[in-house]
């Protein structure tokens, strides 16, 4: 998983809004604080935690391809966003 979908994850998780995070970010405010303040655990720690848990999430079907994928997605103006992904194997 790429850093910025851990933070984006985050972000959302203790309802900052996008305009929020942006805001955020663009102050040099740090994220690791943000994460300790909540959660008490480091950003690693909550990467390791959303990476187990996406897992326990519903597989979906991308409506642009053909890629399965277990998701933390929110609502947004055209329906859902993908926050953080894990692709499916389907081999497994």
């Amino acid at each position: 998983m790429r850093h910025w979908e851990i933070e984006e994850l985050l972000a959302t998780a203790v309802g900052m809004s996008e305009k929020e995070y942006e805001q955020f970010t663009n102050n040099g405010e740090d994220i690791e604080d943000l994460c300790i303040k909540h959660f008490d655990v480091s950003i690693e720690e909550f990467a390791k935690i959303a990476e187990a848990l996406v897992l326990l999430t519903i597989p979906l079907k991308s409506a642009i391809g053909e890629t399965i994928s277990h998701v933390f997605a929110v609502k947004d103006k055209l329906g859902y966003r993908a926050i953080l992904k894990t692709e499916v194997d389907l081999e497994d």
